[in-house]
């Protein structure tokens, strides 16, 4: 890419920083569909530059392009974890990414689905009747994450 990728920069220091803490996704596919895959703006001072798409996210991803550790604006380190796969470069990287993307393999997401099912089925015995069921989500929730962390 030889000119800088397109963006709003939003007011001065601030920049688009209460829209994006407002609803980050919201905000990424708003700008994305203005903009396109690759887009810039400014968070709290810093110009920070969005990949969206595989082919964005691709080339992000390789070393020969990109230097990701102290490469990402403070408050986006924080924001996320300064310890995050997309801030981290070398072994500790590729040691990272290796174990999250285990838990992502088809077997592993099968394994998953007969708590997950069992736990969508205790609830939704329950909704046969018209009321909220809001608590209900927040509760199935942290069950699934329970089963599938504690398990």
């Amino acid at each position: 890419m030889t000119q800088p990728p397109p963006g709003s920069m939003g007011a001065p220091f601030v920049g688009e920083a209460l829209k994006f803490l407002k609803d980050p996704f919201a905000f990424t596919l708003t700008r994305t569909r203005q903009h396109g895959n690759i887009w810039k703006t400014r968070i709290l001072g810093d110009t920070v530059v969005f990949f969206a798409g595989p082919k964005a996210f691709s080339f992000f991803m390789d070393p020969e392009h990109f230097t990701r550790q102290n490469g990402s604006p403070k408050v986006m380190q924080e924001l996320l974890h300064p310890d995050a796969v997309p801030f981290l470069d070398g072994d500790r990287h590729k040691t990272r990414k290796r174990l999250l993307l285990a838990a992502f393999t088809n077997d592993a997401i099968g394994s998953y689905l007969p708590g997950v099912f069992q736990a969508v089925e205790r609830f939704a015995a329950t909704w046969t009747t018209e009321r909220p069921i809001a608590a209900d989500l927040s509760q199935l929730g942290f069950d699934i994450a329970d089963y599938l962390f504690a398990a």
